[in-house]
């Protein structure tokens, strides 16, 4: 099943959603969303600095489907610093 995609334009207007659910639930709740959320965003992050195309299109739901994969791939381009890619590695 493929991942629904957030343009990285619409990632700030779900912030609501993401604070109520990080402070409203259990912790396992806190965990796997704010790691779907995170997903979301490397996704929308390789995306803006890709080529709209099948190939980036099939590295981003293949290759680079992984989180870990997108993490390292962030920070090798440096997209992310290296601290909150420790702290991604960590999820």
């Amino acid at each position: 099943m493929r991942k629904k995609q957030i343009p990285f334009e619409q990632l700030t207007a779900e912030e609501n959603e993401l604070y109520k659910a990080l402070h409203l639930e259990n912790d396992i709740i806190c965990v796997v969303t704010g790691a779907a959320f995170l997903d979301a965003v490397f996704d929308s992050l390789l995306r803006k600095n890709m080529m709209t195309s099948k190939v980036a299109d099939n590295l981003l739901s293949g290759a680079l489907s992984d989180f870990r994969a997108r993490a390292d791939l962030l920070y090798c381009l440096s997209l992310i610093p290296k601290e909150p890619y420790q702290d991604a590695v960590t999820i």
